[in-house]
């Protein structure tokens, strides 16, 4: 995993060369500012990318410790991508998860309306997956909420794109928009070196 920038071009092309390199997958964060988006002059943007590099603007991602929902490679990607921060110095780390009690609210309403969009077989079976403690997890313990509802229609693309795993059928592409939007309209994050403490969930999109 490289993150880098505009700003350190030695250790950009270095690690670009690198990762091209490499027999596994690689993921490239780069961060080259725009002057107008930014507001900056063309000749700031490489110092403001040098400094969102040193500053790590965007912070290491992992699952969550049981992989989203129990899936075996993603609690090792855990595992692993927590070895790799520890060895990389690196302290923003966050994981993404699932909120186990939004997905359990969404599918009781769902049951309790006599015109469901889903057949009560799916949503029992929905609802049974939803009770196991490696299911997400509790809102109490998610840190930052980030509204995804402007760009729901990408998000429905995307999980339809990925047919290998979700067929035409599936219990999230029957959902109608609406129920769409409110289920998955919000992305969930923990950073586990800071919990909530009964505070409300963050929204900074760079998961501060």
């Amino acid at each position: 995993v490289l993150q880098s920038s505009q700003g350190a071009p030695s250790h950009l092309l270095g690690n670009v060369l690198k990762g091209l390199g490499a027999r596994r997958p690689s993921i490239f964060i780069l961060n080259s500012p725009c002057p107008v988006e930014w507001g900056i002059g063309d000749s700031e943007a490489p110092d403001a990318a040098r400094l969102a590099l040193e500053s790590r603007a965007v912070p290491h991602l992992v699952y969550d410790p049981d992989g989203g929902y129990g899936h075996p490679d993603h609690t090792q990607v855990h595992r692993v991508g927590h070895r790799w921060a520890e060895m990389a110095d690196i302290d923003r780390v966050r994981w993404v998860t699932m909120n186990r009690d939004a997905i359990r609210t969404s599918i009781e309403a769902a049951l309790a309306d006599e015109d469901s969009w889903s057949d009560d077989g799916m949503l029992e079976q929905r609802r049974d997956r939803a009770e196991s403690e490696s299911f997400g997890m509790p809102d109490a313990e998610i840190t930052h909420a980030i509204d995804v509802s402007t760009v729901i229609g990408r998000k429905r693309a995307a999980i339809a794109a990925h047919a290998s795993q979700i067929a035409p059928e599936s219990f999230f592409l029957a959902m109608p928009d609406e129920q769409f939007a409110s289920a998955f309209g919000t992305e969930w994050f923990v950073d586990p070196g800071n919990p909530r403490r009964g505070g409300p969930q963050r929204t900074d999109l760079l998961l501060a």
